[in-house]
């Protein structure tokens, strides 16, 4: 498995800042790399179990489900399927107050496919392109808010 953990905090209340987030399917709006990401309709269309596919610019796309959700204090996204070289990936975003905002760390665990292989790949680029996209994703968010 790997891991990446991005910080950043925003001049926000964290009520706002977690509802960005806790409106599971318009990620789209913020996420720089994200076309679309409807809310599946076999399930809840919020909180836990909601289920949503992101679709993204370059073309691949991931299925993903809220597995845990603590209101204005964090969120538990897990990667269940989807065309990125990924056997299983997990996110875990929290929000707490930091000053007059809101301190927002995503921590991103995964693990590549295709074994040896895979983790050459991952320690030469996906490991840092997820870093840079997390990062962008955290800047967007800001000035989307």
């Amino acid at each position: 498995m790997s891991t990446v953990t991005v910080t950043r905090v925003v001049p926000l209340p964290r009520p706002q800042v977690f509802a960005a987030f806790a409106d599971f399917g318009r990620v789209h709006r913020f996420h720089p790399a994200v076309a679309s990401s409807p809310v599946s309709s076999d399930g809840p269309s919020s909180g836990v179990g909601c289920e949503r596919v992101c679709t993204f610019y370059d073309g691949n796309s991931v299925h993903e489900r809220v597995t845990g959700q603590v209101e204005n204090t964090s969120m538990d996204i897990t990667i269940f399927k989807g065309s990125m070289p990924l056997n299983r990936a997990y996110a875990r975003i929290t929000f707490a107050d930091e000053g007059d905002g809101t301190r927002i760390e995503m921590t991103m665990d995964y693990e590549v496919k295709y074994g040896f292989v895979g983790s050459i790949m991952d320690s030469l680029m996906m490991n840092g392109r997820f870093e840079s996209l997390l990062n962008q994703l955290l800047e967007t968010l800001e000035i989307h808010l």
